[in-house]
């Protein structure tokens, strides 16, 4: 991975001191990631650099030639060697002083997909390795502590990685830059039980100089719980059974469910209901009473029962504007026009 390092060179003339900060400032530029980097592969080219590279002696020089074969860009290569000859610059997103670079590693065994802080000092800043995160900071915090104690194999792995709204944004008191980064909290192990989320800080001045990783928030991964206009407890989504509620054709009933819009989820319908039955009326987001960043708030979704019978509810709690990974939370409402009740899937 490339930085910039800029040679500390005593000199008894201020126009020195110009002319070398003019040349630290030129290489920088030269170096610079924008969208010109991006490379968008077919299907038929990564076929071919699997079969072609596959056997050679250096995996890495062969994936950059045969890019350079499908006609990918001097930018888009410049950037696949940031990345040790593993990954290929998916989509840019310009945030200010420094941007933010999504990739793909099409060869990894697991996160294929990457993000990168780029254009700051340093360089490039991977969010993904852990190193850069306070740790420390983590294991103080009492929810942390909390989950620790109930899943003892409780590991941090990196969080959805799939689209481009993601990270949050925030503009700092003094002009820099903070990016709020979420990471899975998983049971032991990449396909083990989701039982939370962590939210760190990267911030940066106004400069693009990186001042660090701040520890932000825990949160559980909570079932969801539905509840009805009139203010009757639905009950959690917990094994067992769940209380009866009565509506009748006509009236309108509320399904809150524990949200937090900084990690890049939101709870989506993974199908439309039977309309027949029950319609969606709207939704909206409540933000957490508290001003701490990184805290969750909640969604509240309205529906009406139009009509008798029976209707499957499923939600989705997922990334925005992407496809419902396996391991991502659901939830399902069986609803009839006399009573509903929730049901784990």
């Amino acid at each position: 991975m490339n930085k910039i390092i800029k040679a500390a060179i005593v000199v008894l003339s201020c126009v020195g001191l110009a002319v070398a900060d003019q040349s630290a400032d030129a290489q920088r530029s030269s170096q610079v990631i924008n969208a010109e980097a991006e490379w968008q592969p077919g299907m038929q080219v990564m076929q071919t650099i699997t079969q072609r590279c596959g056997s050679a002696p250096d995996f890495g020089e062969c994936f950059v030639s045969q890019m350079q074969k499908a006609g990918a860009s001097p930018q888009a290569i410049a950037f696949t060697k940031l990345t040790e000859n593993t990954g290929y610059l998916r989509d840019f997103r310009e945030a200010g002083r420094v941007d933010v670079a999504y990739v793909d590693y099409p060869f990894r065994a697991n996160e294929n997909q990457g993000c990168l802080l780029v254009n700051g000092d340093p360089h490039v800043i991977d969010v993904d390795d852990t190193s850069a995160i306070p740790k420390d900071d983590l294991l103080k915090n009492a929810r942390y502590a909390e989950l620790a104690q109930k899943y003892p194999n409780i590991t941090i792995f990196p969080g959805d990685r799939n689209g481009t709204d993601y990270p949050a944004t925030e503009k700092l008191p003094d002009g820099g830059q903070r990016f709020i980064v979420t990471y899975r909290l998983l049971n032991g192990c990449h396909a083990c039980e989701r039982v939370g989320d962590a939210s760190f800080a990267f911030d940066f001045d106004p400069t693009g100089k990186f001042l660090g990783g701040k520890f932000l928030a825990v949160e559980e991964t909570r079932v969801a719980a539905a509840q009805p206009n009139e203010g009757e407890e639905a009950g959690g989504g917990q094994a067992g059974p769940i209380k009866p509620l009565k509506e009748m054709v006509g009236q309108e009933f509320t399904l809150r469910l524990a949200s937090n819009r900084t990690t890049g989820y939101q709870w989506q319908l993974a199908e439309p209901p039977d309309e027949a039955i029950v319609k969606l009326v709207g939704t909206k987001y409540v933000e957490p009473k508290t001003k701490l960043t990184g805290t969750g708030g909640e969604e509240v979704w309205s529906f009406k029962a139009v009509g008798k019978g029976k209707a499957l509810i499923t939600m989705k709690y997922q990334a925005r504007g992407r496809r419902t990974l396996p391991w991502q939370r659901a939830q399902s409402l069986w609803f009839t026009s006399n009573r509903f009740s929730l049901t784990k899937t």
